[in-house]
């Protein structure tokens, strides 16, 4: 046997037992730990926020999903405040849906932790940073002209902007 046979046998050795070492299966249904899903999202220009929140160790059935094990919480971690959210429970195609309600404004640039806790303690924790509100500044570049526009939206981190253009004609100008 060559050198190089010996190496080709090595190799493919290695190459094996690589691939049998690794464990690549995904389980969704975590028994141990009971992870949460949380979707939802806090919007700068509403006063009510809503927050949806499953056990993926339930079942898709009415009765698994009856009751939620859950408190959930959101903190203001730059001012102190914490706030139990209140739960309503919705149906939707045999599917019973907990959806947490916020009733407060957010704060620009303020950091927030929304917290999941389950009855033994468990919990799941996201920490986000509210953007900042961006304010517009507008003027004309040219005042002969009502076309040109120059404005600013900084610092927008993210945020989305909807911009509405136009001119308002006086009823004097409409009837020329």
């Amino acid at each position: 046997m060559t050198t190089k046979d010996s190496l080709f046998i090595l190799i493919s050795v290695l190459v094996c037992v690589g691939f049998s070492s690794c464990d690549n299966s995904l389980d969704p249904i975590d028994l141990e730990t009971g992870i949460y899903s949380i979707y939802g999202f806090l919007d700068l220009n509403e006063q009510t926020h809503y927050i949806r929140v499953r056990d993926l160790n339930a079942p898709f059935t009415i009765e698994a999903t009856d009751s939620l094990d859950a408190t959930v919480s959101l903190q203001n971690l730059d001012r102190g405040s914490t706030v139990i959210l209140d739960s309503r429970v919705w149906d939707h195609e045999g599917v019973n849906h907990h959806t947490f309600v916020y009733n407060n404004q957010i704060i620009p640039n303020d950091t927030y932790r929304l917290a999941v806790e389950r009855s033994d303690g468990f919990a799941v924790n996201a920490t986000i940073t509210a953007p900042t509100k961006p304010e517009p500044h507008v003027a004309p570049l040219n005042q002969n002209c009502y076309v040109p526009v120059d404005f600013e939206m900084e610092p927008l981190f993210g945020s989305t902007v909807v911009l509405q253009t136009g001119v308002r004609l006086d009823d004097d100008e409409e009837e020329k």
